[in-house]
């Protein structure tokens, strides 16, 4: 009978340690949450890396590169060489002009 009693209260004393283990402060489930955020942490700091080597790369092409710094200014700045001759073609407006109400055939036109 006494074995009984000093079983019972292992096997109460191994439940709720084990629930310590799992669901307690720095337990198992913490442990799976942290190395989430880890993962993810991890994962912006090597696309964040990767966005560094581009912007090196670009300061190297600036600071040396007379033909990229040319391109640059073309396409971000509209800059065109003195020798060039600039067209602009303007577009019309499919619409401009015509009159936006609608006509409605069925009913006779008011003189």
């Amino acid at each position: 009978m006494h074995a009984v009693k000093i079983g019972r209260y292992l096997l109460a004393f191994v439940i709720i340690m084990t629930g310590a283990i799992i669901y307690g402060k720095g337990g198992y489930v913490d442990y799976r949450h942290l190395k989430d955020i880890l993962a993810s942490l991890q994962e912006e700091n090597s696309h964040t890396a990767q966005e560094n080597d581009a912007l090196k790369e670009e300061i190297l092409l600036l600071g040396n590169d007379l033909m990229y710094i040319e391109r640059i200014a073309r396409q971000e700045l509209g800059l065109v060489r003195t020798d060039e001759t600039v067209y602009r073609f303007i577009e019309e407006h499919p619409l401009k002009g015509v009159n936006k109400t609608r006509v409605d055939d069925t009913q006779p036109t008011q003189p």
